[in-house]
């Protein structure tokens, strides 16, 4: 499941012309957020993305969502 995410980030990243995680600005973050909800028929509440600290902080609490 992680690697799926993973890939998911890679895809919306490259949609939106993004080259690192840490520039992912919030409208980018909610369509990366629907994508993952879409993908997995699943409800991601907002305060998921709350104080980020990485790529990898991010994986972990959609993880812990799912």
């Amino acid at each position: 499941m992680k690697k799926k995410i993973q890939e998911l980030i890679e895809n919306s990243m490259e949609d939106f012309a993004i080259s690192s995680f840490d520039e992912i600005d919030s409208l980018a973050m909610m369509d990366l957020i629907m994508v993952i909800e879409d993908e997995f028929d699943v409800s991601i509440p907002l305060n998921v993305t709350e104080n980020l600290s990485g790529k990898e902080d991010f994986l972990e609490r959609v993880c812990g969502v799912l």
